[in-house]
């Protein structure tokens, strides 16, 4: 192959700036928002928004929302185990994956 006028010389890069840099994961940019302290009542830095959160998210629970509540219980102990009966006595469990499968094409 012929080299163009637009080849690079031996030793020149194409790219002197190199890789750009990658940009920050929304789970980055949440973390980074939610250490952020915020003014507390006196004018001063206090807690930082992520603790803000979880005490919205316990005075939720605490009034009745049932979501707040399970995502608290979610989060401290973990979803809870589900039981599943096997029959086949000694007879391995055989699990198929379908994807793109709806429940009417079963």
């Amino acid at each position: 192959m012929a080299k163009s006028s637009t080849s690079f010389k031996p030793g020149e890069s194409g790219n002197r700036k190199g890789r750009p840099r990658k940009g920050r994961s929304w789970a980055d940019l949440l973390r980074i928002e939610g250490n952020r302290r915020i003014e507390g009542e006196d004018g001063e830095k206090g807690k930082t928004k992520k603790r803000k959160l979880a005490e919205v998210v316990y005075e939720c629970a605490l009034a009745g929302d049932i979501a707040a509540a399970k995502v608290i219980f979610e989060y401290i102990d973990g979803k809870p185990a589900q039981i599943v009966q096997h029959e086949g006595g000694d007879q391995p469990i055989h699990v198929k994956i379908l994807r793109g499968v709806s429940m009417d094409d079963l």
